[in-house]
């Protein structure tokens, strides 16, 4: 059980390092097009 929570939870971190960019990148391109 352990190490499938730990698998989880790196998987888990993963995903949020790959959506944290995307998301950062979309609020810089509605910033460019409000101005």
């Amino acid at each position: 059980m352990g190490a499938l929570d730990s698998n989880t939870e790196r998987r888990f971190l993963r995903h949020r390092d790959e959506i944290a960019p995307r998301i950062a990148k979309e609020k810089l391109d509605i910033l460019n097009a409000a101005m």
